[in-house]
């Protein structure tokens, strides 16, 4: 069978952040990307009954969960438990991939906290355990959620058109199950993040943000760091999540050449996350 680079290769243009929706069974097979150093990330996932995000004693750990770190997935074993590989020098992220009828906590924005940040050598030295909480939650095989595309405000006053307009008849109607915002969360305003968090939170649905080619900090030495503002606010653009019968990949397609230039496409740690994915 043709690779995943065979099949889609590599785009080109003013492409945004994309959303691949895949419909795929649950289950996912640990496969380590080649290079990784010997550094491990420890944790469980587990059930956290009274949403406090602090596992209790009385708090089990949930089996077969996936736990990536952006290019490995592994399922948690029956306990909950899962050990990562971790690689490079400084801040390493890790997310779950939260299954159907489970639900990570959310902040004060309603932004799902599904990850986290670990420093690479630390974990090295002292293998600290980073553990995942999920909240029980129903999800039917029909379910309704609200895309947004390129909001884009330069300005305050864009962010206040954003909440008397769209954001205003969503939270009158509050009918879906969560929203995401596909890129182009503002037009080149990091600033205007949290003032566009305030506002989306409004519409009282967990949403989830992807980054597009405005979303990326211009002055930035490579592709990697052109969007540390954004996964400093939103967390990975490259991550996955369940809900009903259905899995969400979400990946980061706008590669950063410097200054104003960019493509569309995909990196190779992306496609071996999304070949991991979907071993099943």
């Amino acid at each position: 069978m043709a690779s995943l680079r065979d099949r889609f290769g590599f785009g080109g243009g003013s492409s945004l952040g994309s959303l691949g929706l895949i419909g795929v069974a649950m289950m996912m097979l640990a496969a380590s990307a080649p290079g990784l150093s010997a550094a491990v990330v420890r944790g469980v996932v587990f059930d956290d009954r009274n949403g406090n995000g602090v596992r209790d004693a009385d708090e089990s750990g949930l089996a077969r969960v996936g736990v990536s770190n952006g290019v490995d997935v592994i399922l948690a074993d029956d306990a909950g438990h899962y050990e990562l590989p971790l690689s490079g020098a400084g801040e390493a992220t890790l997310f779950v991939i939260k299954p159907r009828g489970w639900r990570p906590p959310v902040n004060e924005w309603n932004l799902p906290q599904f990850y986290r940040r670990v420093k690479t050598a630390d974990a090295a030295t002292s293998l600290a355990a980073v553990d995942f909480p999920l909240i029980r939650s129903e999800e039917p095989d029909a379910f309704r959620a609200w895309v947004l595309t390129d909001p884009q405000p330069y300005a305050p006053q864009d962010v206040d058109y954003l909440a008397r307009t769209v954001v205003a008849r969503l939270a009158e109607r509050r009918e879906a199950d969560f929203g995401i915002t596909l890129g182009d969360v503002t037009n080149d305003r990091a600033d205007l993040y949290a003032p566009v968090n305030t506002v989306m939170a409004r519409a009282g649905v967990p949403w989830y943000n992807l980054n597009g080619n405005h979303d990326l900090n211009l002055g930035a030495s490579d592709d990697r760091s052109s969007v540390v503002s954004f996964e400093a606010v939103y967390g990975p653009s490259t991550y996955a999540f369940h809900h009903g019968r259905v899995l969400f990949v979400a990946l980061n397609n706008v590669r950063f050449l410097g200054g104003l230039r960019y493509i569309g496409g995909l990196r190779e740690d992306q496609f071996a996350f999304l070949e991991n994915v979907l071993r099943t």
